[in-house]
């Protein structure tokens, strides 16, 4: 595998066909339909690619000065447990730190709070609500 950590894109020109495989292969829905909407009201997006082939992906939303949310990360499974993930938010990370933001927040599930609390996270109580229609 060639080095993918120089291979991160910031704002690279990804599709909601590529998103929504990817977002299957790490075992979530597609949402294909809305991820167009979803992908340009976003403050940013980074990608890694295998050549061609969208490997990691991670968009940024938020107020566009104070507050900043990583949402959506995703390493595909063939391309996990080779430090792509950490890199990849560490370059978002030092990027917002870059831009001034006061606050960087993530969402995560429980198996990942190691993940994010060497990332620098606190883990904070919060909740979600996902709507099922």
């Amino acid at each position: 595998m060639n080095n993918f950590f120089l291979n991160i894109k910031k704002d690279d020109k990804v599709t909601s066909q590529e998103v929504g495989e990817l977002r299957i292969a790490v075992g979530w829905k597609s949402l294909e339909k809305k991820l167009d909407k979803a992908i340009s009201n976003s403050l940013c997006t980074y990608s890694i690619r295998d050549k061609v082939k969208l490997v990691g992906f991670v968009r940024i939303i938020g107020d566009g000065t104070i507050h900043a949310h990583i949402i959506d990360l995703m390493i595909h499974p063939d391309y996990q447990k080779k430090g792509l993930g950490k890199h990849l938010i560490k370059k978002v990370i030092d990027d917002l730190r870059d831009e001034k933001y006061d606050f960087i927040s993530v969402t995560f599930s429980d198996e990942l709070s190691e993940f994010y609390e060497k990332l620098g996270f606190a883990h904070r109580k919060g909740g979600i609500i996902e709507l099922v229609l």
